[in-house]
């Protein structure tokens, strides 16, 4: 159903937004689809997001929790703790440790970083929020959790969104 996202060739791949209602997002570079991400129940607050291999799901910890439980088939394999300031560490249970934040106050990019391999993802995303290009070191394209921080990002970014968006009520 979706290609496998070790055989992609160009760094630059997109996710963008299918529907207006209740949208659900597409990973691809134009011609590959290389996942699916959606979000389920009535304050959308859980996202599913689909590749060849892997099922994730991330849900807040608890209601007033400012973390996110990420899940793989019913099993909690990681936890994302959002801090101040469109900051968030990733901690995944074989170790992984990775940062996402801003890239600048003024711009809508965001990166991962990680002390190992440095930026491994670049997110930017467009001016009315219905798609985010991301750009991917070639270097670390194989990595096998780049489409789960891809993933994840972009969760991360539709969470600030909608927190602007309540705040401006």
């Amino acid at each position: 159903m979706y290609t496998s996202f070790k055989t992609i060739k160009n760094p630059a791949i997109r996710l963008k937004s299918i529907g207006w209602w209740r949208p659900w997002y597409q990973l691809t570079d134009g011609q590959l689809i290389y996942g699916k991400m959606y979000y389920d129940g009535f304050f959308r607050t859980r996202s599913i997001c689909e590749t060849d291999t892997d099922t994730w799901v991330f849900e807040r910890a608890g209601v007033f929790s400012r973390s996110i439980k990420i899940s793989n088939q019913g099993e909690v394999i990681g936890q994302l703790k959002m801090g101040m300031f469109c900051k968030a560490s990733l901690l995944m249970n074989d170790g992984f440790e990775a940062e996402f934040s801003r890239d600048s106050v003024w711009k809508r990019g965001f990166s991962w970083n990680t002390m190992r391999f440095g930026e491994i993802v670049k997110m930017k995303q467009g001016v009315w929020g219905r798609c985010i290009d991301i750009t991917l070191d070639p270097n670390t394209s194989k990595i096998d959790l780049v489409p789960l921080l891809c993933f994840l990002g972009a969760h991360f970014m539709f969470l600030k969104q909608r927190q602007a968006a309540a705040a401006s009520v």
